[in-house]
């Protein structure tokens, strides 16, 4: 996890959010929102860190090739558009759920307002490879 974060606290509160009452998962949830911040993270990076299998860090590794094209490119016009291509190439798909359709339009809207980050682009970039594989 990140520093700064007591994993066994985050899993016992995590576990809080599955309780019968209602007031005890909102402080939970406020709790873990809190921690989550104050550690200077999000969700979205604590949820995708150590997500790779060994077997994938071995493809990596024997594919160094890979890693230069996992670079984001600098242009941000470059980013958007690649971006863009693996929204579209992932709503062309049959599979996913409406959720997801869901998600994806919105991060065209996102896109075209001018509001994504890098983290975002990556983000885009890893679940575009995590569904296609």
């Amino acid at each position: 996890m990140t520093d700064g974060l007591d994993r066994a606290e985050i899993i016992s509160l995590l576990e809080t959010l599955g309780s019968d009452n209602d007031e005890e998962v909102l402080a939970a949830a406020r709790v873990l929102d809190t921690k989550v911040a104050a550690a200077g993270t999000s969700w979205s990076v604590l949820l995708t860190a150590g997500t790779r299998t060994a077997e994938a860090e071995t493809e990596a590794d024997e594919a160094p090739e890979a890693a230069a094209v996992a670079a984001l490119p600098a242009d941000e016009a470059a980013k958007n558009a690649e971006t863009l291509a693996l929204i579209d190439k992932l709503l062309a798909r049959s599979g996913h759920s409406d959720d997801l359709r869901q998600e994806l339009e919105d991060y065209k809207t996102d896109l075209a307002e001018g509001e994504f980050k890098d983290a975002d682009h990556s983000y885009i970039r890893a679940l575009y490879r995590r569904l296609s594989g």
